[in-house]
């Protein structure tokens, strides 16, 4: 975006090399840097995103226009121009252009960079509106097609590709290592001679090696020793991280570091990684790459604006819904406020068995499990996540007007869901705060000698104050709100007592004895407004441990504040823990709690500038002249301001402005922009003009108390103004639109909306959050206490070629044997090469190792390198599993590869297909992911669907886990909704939708659509807030979608649940799993099997991650030859199911156990919404039955129906030592319930939607999967586990048979045969088969032919292709 005289100044200068002109008006960015964002593709979806929307709104808007057009919203009304023949139309509608924006769109190419310039500036000059003043310029390809593999498709970088070691005979065991090699390096760690930094020295091995116990516990201390003493350790760091199974061996036999070293190295940290002071959120660790670039285009923007005179965007200021973050502003300090807490977690009934000490924060080790859920957003997320210690760790102020329903909303529901230790609420009873005190050290006398008063405390509020506080100090406050919010505003006093007396205490004779003293109490007793004027915070708002965490109105609504206040206390919770685990913080006591939770950013000693100035990035304004005073103030500081006047009641901002420049600042000059109607704009003018800002105080405080401005403008003149006029409305159109305040103020490159009416505390929050400028490159108070000094005995630093202080610097903590640490380690090695960085990292291990860490080969594919991820000369003899890993955003399939088993990758084997192992993957959609909430808890079964104009890109149903869930999208502008019918009927989206990134939203849209713009290879997670619609009750969700339960189980029992189902042969559904070339194989066998001996038509169902690209390409003419249909589907991992370095909960890096979870824990989601009845049936299967049999079998009301193993008689008498369902945990589980094989179940999706089976089992998933000895068959153990909570029904024995488990004599019976490995004897797959299954090898190649006649066919049903 650029502005129209930026614009005509680049028309005029004649530019014609595009890249050469914004290099050369980017003076302050290193070419080198340029380079590196161009190359890394990070802007490339806002390009396509831009594509789509333009395509869209020519047919929308202007079908027949052909070249340049241009969009302008005015309200919700959009007015399109076709700036070749002027050609107009308006209409309603979502697009990406805001108000006051004038968007111009033209196709990028190599004889039209002219054009770029040029464009905007001609439509200035023909169909400009004359208010116009930003100009957006947006990409058009004026071309239908969509991005495609060779039709202009792009090669990504960033991803990532491990080659994980299997589990297989093939490791070998490393002897114990003499003692001698193993003692204390007598060194202190530093040296970088003797070859201890060198990877040449250490020993390599062919394949992964077994260590011992004790080995495994020296690894992280050797690797570190080795890092501390190379020379260029990132180098060493990526090189050895990326091949560890190659180093593994030599690693366990170098020595270990110095004792001194070993201390350092045992401290405790959490991982994370800041550039120039911002922290990285921690879904870095998953795809560091995207996250460093995103940063690094934030510190280009910092630094051109700084270079041209405006301030540099220091990252502890925040922006947006007017709050600042802590590390900006001086904490809250309420410790000498005398404040009373109505909660307090050490007079909590509830909270008497917690422990009480400190040190127990140290082993909540289940704490770290919980926060990816937290982030979720609803009570039950959150209220998880709880720290529970009976020590105030938290304390939260809310300040509320007592008649706000917003507020005692809010009240209400924090206070039934509280994770705080302490609660005070402030209830403010007076009409209005008052306004700035006049200061008579600044300015002398006070120019008003009565100020008129500024409202006062009605009874209403002062009683309904009251009755809050006391209700909430007996833990009744809920109730009272609760039946208070249900009454028709504005409430009455009689309406308030009769609440009172039902709900404001424990007992009615004690609420009627509270009611008259409440009732009978002065006003002078109302002590909690002198508290919030004194604490000064603003009204409405809530403190976190000081912390300003929402300030505003309200129009948020009480489920986004909510979620906003909880998020902040879990931080606060995470600091504790932290902060206890490195041994920073011993004392448990009330005052040290206290100290510590006001020693991020530091307290505030004064009264703080708790005021929301919102504020926008704001170009140079024209160099015009306007009405100015030049002075010196009190302070050293240099300032240039100018004010924007629109109201009357703004003049008043002019005495804390005036204050501000006098007690604060050096040299300065304040100029004002005033509309042509505002009164007394001579007078203003004249006494800038004359710089008195001693009159400028005295006018502006009368104006504060209403005073008429005559008496202050007498014998001034007041005839000069109109010579500024034109200036003015210049000045004025280069930053329109102006806030709906009327006032505003420029300074430094921003533009800062000022409130009406004028904060107490207005003119320190001048001084603090307008008009600073600070220091570049950051100073050592923005990393925070624990990156601000890395350790010269336990840290890593290396920085790139030149001299001075670099200008990306980069600091982080880092355990370099984590999953994540070869992904870390080439993004910043990648930092340090190509930007010259300055990289510094406390190495701090885990040196509790329960396994063999970084099983697996790495590669990174960065700028410098090409889309590559390459492995080159890889000399291992282990069998690999190739894994890509990317944002968790991304929607990937394997698109073509040489032929190779991915799945089971041999050295021996890659001579055979070329020698070389090559695939391409394509990125092909982004999920969008969030939360759907009523009433602040989930909407779980709320149907949502995402679109594209008027077509359904994805479907899915919210979950009862923390309302999550996620839907297939693509780049561009998309809206989700309800589901017409039943759902859409039932709730509307209120108005209170929150997303982590405020660019995502789109103005307008359809009634109960949300668009969003999906512009960023980093897409943020969405919060939807659902309100029930009139006359509807939350049960008819369920009731008319799926039926209730009476009326479903009277459809099952006739026979005809659904339509699916329906007439004599329906469509029967099958899904299935596999990977790798083996059990692709067995899969082909087993849908053959299917077809073979079933009738009727059968649809397959595949997880498209898992499948081979040869597999996926044959599909469409082997389904074809054995005539079915079939789909692939995907779904994406939810977040709240990952740890917090990014990997999948309870996996542990097992490829097969994160299959047996696709197959398990998403039935509910990953299938159509309309689809009500699905078999599932194992790779290495045979079906001998017809399924019809399955599909249409009543399971009695059951979710899911499993077969039981063989029992008794039918069992197989070789095989009964490996039972292990028949004693120990089992056994003693179960009692009399039978253990079921997973092979083979029937899901009746109806039945398992309708009570939430999913929900249940993945929070007994998430509950057991952290425990390394649980869920051991995950796909299996988890519905038999859970059996007593979601029933299972008994398929009869025959459906699943399998010689392992199962007799001989009950064989012929069997309509189904498992290949299921016999423990004792381990026979491979394909033996078993031809000797188990005496058809299987006339049916295999049946298969085998029907693929080598379509090798040649395309994929089935392609999607479109990004």
């Amino acid at each position: 975006r650029i502005d129209a005289s930026e614009a005509a100044s680049l028309l005029i200068e004649g530019a014609r090399d595009l890249r050469g002109e914004v290099r050369r008006r980017l003076s302050a960015v290193p070419p080198e840097t340029l380079d590196f964002l161009e190359e890394s593709r990070f802007l490339s979806p806002a390009v396509e995103a831009a594509r789509v929307q333009c395509r869209r709104d020519r047919s929308r808007y202007l079908p027949r226009c052909r070249g340049p057009f241009s969009l302008r919203r005015a309200g919700g009304l959009i007015t399109a121009t076709c700036l070749r023949d002027g050609s107009t139309s308006s209409s309603a509608g979502a697009t990406l252009v805001r108000d006051g924006e004038f968007v111009v769109s033209e196709r990028f190419g190599p004889r039209t960079v002219e054009v770029v310039l040029c464009a905007p500036v001609a439509a200035a000059a023909n169909f400009l509106p004359s208010d116009a003043d930003l100009i957006a310029y947006r990409y058009d390809d004026d071309d239908d097609g969509a991005l495609s593999p060779g039709n202009g498709s792009s090669a990504m970088l960033g991803h990532v590709v491990e080659l994980r070691v299997k589990k297989s005979e093939y490791s070998a065991s490393v002897e114990e290592t003499p003692a001698a090699a193993m003692e204390d390096d007598d060194t202190e760690g530093l040296e970088t001679n003797d070859g201890g930094g060198a990877v040449d020295s250490l020993e390599r091995s062919a394949s992964l090696v077994e260590l011992s116990e004790s080995q495994l516990g020296n690894l992280p201390l050797q690797f570190c020793r080795l890092l501390l003493r190379s020379r260029s350790p990132l180098s060493r760091w990526r090189e050895i991280s990326e091949n560890f199974p190659a180093f593994l061996k030599g690693l366990a036999m170098s020595k270990r570091p110095s004792k001194r070293v070993a201390r350092e190295l045992s401290v405790s940290r959490r991982q994370k990684l800041a550039i120039n002071g911002r922290v990285l959120p921690d879904g870095f660790r998953e795809a560091p790459f995207f996250y460093i670039v995103e940063k690094v285009l934030d510190e280009v923007i910092a630094l051109e604006r700084r270079a041209r005179g405006a301030a540099w965007e220091a990252p502890s200021l925040a922006a947006g819904n007017g709050v600042t973050s802590g590390a900006t502003l001086p904490r809250l300090d309420w410790r000498k406020a005398a404040l009373t807490w109505q909660y307090h977690v050490k007079k909590d009934e509830e909270a008497e068995e917690w422990p009480s000490r400190i040190t127990a924060l140290a082993k909540q080790d289940s704490y770290d499990d919980m926060m990816g859920m937290a982030a979720f957003g609803g009570n039950a997320a959150q209220r998880k996540a709880e720290i529970r210690v009976r020590l105030p760790l938290v304390s939260v102020i809310i300040a509320f007007r007592p008649d706000d329903p917003l507020m005692l909303e809010v009240v209400a529901d924090f206070l039934r869901t509280s994770l705080a230790g302490k609660v005070s609420l402030l209830p403010f009873e007076l009409d209005a705060a008052p306004p700035p005190e006049w200061d008579a050290d600044a300015f002398g006398s006070n120019p008003v000698a009565a100020p008129a008063p500024r409202g006062g405390d009605s009874d209403l509020r002062r009683i309904l104050a009251s009755g809050v506080v006391h209700a909430a100090r007996h833990g009744e406050a809920p109730a009272f709100i609760d039946w208070l919010l249900k009454q028709q505003v504005p409430w009455s006093v009689d309406v308030v007592k009769e609440g009172f007396l039902k709900h404001g205490d424990a007992s009615k004779k004690k609420a009627t004895a509270a009611w008259k003293t409440i009732a009978q109490a002065s006003k002078s007793q109302a002590q909690p407004s002198s508290d919030v004027l004194k604490l000064g915070v603003p009204v409405p708002s809530v403190a976190v441990n000081g912390r300003l965490v929402f300030s505003g109105a309200g129009a948020a609504g009480a489920s986004a504040v909510l979620s906003q206040v909880r998020g902040a206390i879990i931080d606060e919770q995470r600091r504790f823990v932290d902060a206890v685990r490195a041994g920073d913080l011993k004392k448990g006591d009330e005052k040290a709690i206290e100290s510590f939770a006001l020693a991020a950013g530091g307290a505030s000693a004064a009264p703080p500038p708790h005021v929301a100035l919102e504020r926008r990035p704001q170009s140079r304004l024209p160099p015009v002249s306007l009405p100015t005073a030049r002075g010196r103030g009190s302070g050293s500081r240099e300032v240039s301001a100018t004010l924007f006047l629109r109201s009357p009641e703004g003049v008043a901002w002019l005495y804390p402005l005036a204050l501000w420049l006098r007690r604060f600042v050096g040299p300065y000059s304040l100029a004002a922009a005033m509309s042509s109607d505002l009164p007394s704009r001579g007078c203003i003018a004249a006494l800038l003009a004359e710089a008195s800002l001693d009159s400028i105080a005295r006018l502006a405080f009368g104006a504060l108390h209403n005073q008429s401005h005559g008496s202050f403008c007498e014998g001034v003149p007041t005839n000069g103004a109109e010579e500024f006029a034109a200036a003015e409305a210049k000045v004025a159109m280069a930053v329109a639109p102006l806030p709906a305040s009327g006032v505003a103020l420029y300074c430094n490159g921003y533009l800062f909306e000022l409130p009406l009416p004028v904060p107490r505390h207005a003119a320190i929050a001048l001084e603090r959050l307008a008009c600073q400028v600070p220091e570049s490159p950051p100073s050592q108070d923005v990393w925070g206490p624990e990156l601000a000094n890395i350790s010269a005995v336990a840290g890593v630093r290396e920085r790139g070629g030149g001299v001075g202080p670099a200008w990306l610097q980069v600091r982080g903590i880092a355990d370099p044997l984590a999953e994540e640490s070869p992904r870390v380690a080439a993004a910043l090695e990648m930092l340090v090469a190509r930007l010259g960085a300055e990289v510094a990292v406390q190495l701090r291990p885990n040196l509790r190792l329960l396994q063999t860490p970084l099983q697996k080969f790495t590669r990174s594919a960065l700028p410098g390198a090409g889309p590559l991820a390459r492995f080159a000369d890889l000399e291992t003899e282990d069998v690999l599993t190739a894994e890509l890993v990317v944002p968790d955003c991304w929607v990937v399939t394997s698109l073509r590869s040489t032929g190779h088993d991915l799945d089971n990758l041999r050295k021996a084997d890659v001579p055979k297909l070329g020698g070389v192992v090559e695939v391409e993957y394509l990125l092909q959609g982004v999920y969008v992911e969030g939360s759907a909430l009523h009433n602040g808890e989930p909407l779980s079964g709320l149907q949502l669907e995402l679109l594209d104009g008027d077509s359904a890109l994805g479907e899915s149903i919210v979950m009862k886990n923390f309302g999550y869930f996620a839907m297939e999208g693509r780049f561009g502008v998309v809206a989700v909704r309800a589901k017409p019918g039943p759902p859409n009927e039932t709730f509307a989206l209120a108005s209170d939708m929150s997303v982590s990134s405020p660019s995502a939203l789109v103005p307008g849209g359809a009634e109960d659509e949300q668009p969003l713009v999906l512009d960023s290879l980093l897409l943020p997670r969405i919060s939807l807030t659902y309100r029930l619609r009139p006359k509807r009750k939350a049960s008819d969700l369920f009731d008319k979608t799926i039926g209730s339960g009476r009326r479903s189980q009277t459809r099952r029992n006739r026979g005809s649940f659904n339509s699916s189902v329906e007439g004599s042969c329906p469509t029967i559904h099958v899904f299935s799993v596999a990977s790798g070339h083996l059990y692709e194989k067995l899969l082909r066998v087993m849908m053959a099997s299917v077809r073979k001996t079933t009738k009727c038509p059968v649809r397959f169902w595949f997880f498209d991650r898992f499948m081979s690209p040869e597999f996926k390409t044959t599909m469409s003419s082997f389904a074809s030859g054995l005539n079915v249909t079939f789909e692939f589907v995907a779904f994406k991992w939810p977040s709240w199911l990952r740890d917090d370095a990014g990997a999948h909960y309870g996996i542990r890096g097992d490829k097969q156990r994160l299959i047996w979870a696709h197959k398990i824990l998403f039935l509910d989601v990953i299938f159509p919404l309309d689809l009500q009845r699905v078999i599932f049936v194992d790779a290495d299967l045979v079906v001998r039955g017809d399924l019809l049999e399955l599909y249409t079998m009543d399971l009695e009301g059951a979710p899911y129906a499993f077969t039981p193993f063989c029992s008794g008689d039918r069992a197989n008498p070789d095989t009964t030592g490996y039972r292990f369902w028949d004693s120990g945990f089992w056994k003693s589980h179960l009692d009399t319930l039978p253990y079921h094989i997973s092979a083979l179940f029937v899901v009746d999706l109806v039945q398992f939607r309708r009570l939430g089976v999913g929900d249940t089992l993945r929070s007994i998933y998430h509950g057991m999967a952290g425990d390394p000895n649980s869920l051991s068959n995950l796909d299996q153990d988890l519905p038999n586990y859970a059996q007593r909570t979601v029933p299972i029904f008994p398929l009869p024995e025959e459906w699943l048979w399998c010689e392992s488990w199962c007799s001989q004599g009950s064989k012929p019976r069997a309509k189904a045969i498992d290949l299921c490995q016999n423990p004792k004897t381990k026979e491979p797959k394909i033996s078993m088969a031809r000797r188990v299954v005496e058809e299987w090898a006339e049916t295999d190649a049946w298969a085998t032919q029907l693929v080598a006649d379509g090798a040649a066919a395309s994929r089935a049903e392609p999607r479109a292709e990004l």
